[in-house]
This record gives structure tokens, sequence and C-alpha cells, in this order.
């Protein structure tokens, strides 16, 4: 009796957590495309890039930048390139964006009038890894949604 008890507390433990981890991963997802949405509105404000290349290993790749600005008088660096997680690129799409962005060069970054630290490169944009993660969850929610229902409304069984 106890046994099932303390398997009942364990399983609706590790159930809570994966619960937590996950709303708070769909939460980072959701936030990503709503700055992206936002940063459309922040003034655009002249940034020196500083630095720009490529890290990564195997297959997944991110172009990686850096830039100083300045907003009310006062300094900051930069280094959003777009909202949400883009370390997954081939290695030659990285390469690519960051030959395009020059270091030593001048460009209009987004700054966040409330939060100056706050910036970004390229204004609107989602990384495509932020909507294969809401792809995902979409996908998973209706998965475990549907074996919920299964689980819950097993037809009764009538013995004859």
């Amino acid at each position: 009796m106890f046994s099932i008890r303390l398997k009942h507390v364990v399983m609706g433990s590790v159930a809570l957590a994966i619960v937590v981890f996950l709303s708070s991963s769909f939460s980072g997802l959701i936030y990503s495309v709503w700055g992206a949405r936002q940063s459309n509105q922040w003034p655009r404000i002249e940034a020196t890039v500083t630095k720009s290349g490529v890290r990564g290993r195997l297959r997944c790749y991110e172009t990686v930048i850096q830039y100083t600005y300045a907003f009310n008088n006062k300094s900051y660096t930069g280094d959003n390139l777009v909202f949400g997680h883009t370390g997954c690129q081939t290695k030659s799409d990285a390469e690519l964006t960051a030959r395009h962005i020059i270091v030593g060069q001048r460009y209009a970054v987004r700054v966040n009038p409330e939060s100056p630290q706050q910036s970004v490169f390229f204004a609107g944009v989602v990384s495509r890894d932020t909507w294969i993660g809401i792809a995902a969850f979409i996908v998973l929610g209706a998965l475990l949604a549907r074996g919920y229902y299964v689980r819950t409304h097993k037809p009764k069984h009538n013995p004859t």
C-alpha cells in the first residue's frame, strides 16, 4: 500500500516538473515572437559592428555579432541578431549572414526605448528554430491531450 502511494507521489512530482519545464519553455518561445513584433515599433539607432563571425560544430552553427550604440547619451553593447535561438543553421548559411555584417560598418538597429540595453539587429524577425519549437509544442500538446482523453474515456467492459 505504501509503495503504491509513494509511486503516485513520485509520478505526480515528475509530471509537475515536466509541466513546469514545458510551460516555461513555451512562454520563452511566445516571448520571442512578441518581442520580434514589438521591435518593429522601436526607434532605429545607428550602431557600429565590433564582431561578426560564426560559431558552432557538426551541423549546428550560428552567426555571432556584437555592436555598440548610444541611446540617450549612454553607450550600450548588443549581440541580438534576431529574436529567438538561431544556433542550428548550416555552416554556409551562418557564414553568408556573417559576411554581410561587416566589422567597423554602421547599421541601424532597433532599441527598446523602455529598456535601452535591449536591442535587435533584424527587427521583426523570429528565428526558424522558434517557429519549429512552437509547432513541436502544439503537436506534443495535441498528442498528450489525445492520450489523456483515451486513457480517461475507456469504454466500460460489460461481461455477458
